[in-house]
């Protein structure tokens, strides 16, 4: 058995003019895969399963908020 460990994404929600924003859904992409919009208000630790050590992989995030329906722009890859 090969233990691997748990991988996880952080992020922060920018500060805004507007107070008591939520985050209630994400999406993130890793290479070639798409985790589609997720609901949920989770920023810390979010789990990455398919994830290989000692490899190189570009991220992307976009979120939605209380706000607004719409999403935010996507981050730079990173």
């Amino acid at each position: 058995m090969i233990n691997k460990p748990r991988l996880g994404f952080s992020w922060k929600i920018p500060i805004l003019k507007k107070r008591h924003i939520q985050q209630i859904a994400y999406q993130i992409q890793i290479n070639q895969w798409d985790s589609r919009k997720i609901l949920s208000n989770q920023t810390i630790h979010v789990p990455l399963y398919e994830l290989e050590s000692a490899t190189y992989y570009q991220v992307r995030l976009r979120i939605w908020t209380t706000v607004s329906n719409q999403s935010s722009l996507w981050t730079n890859w990173i």
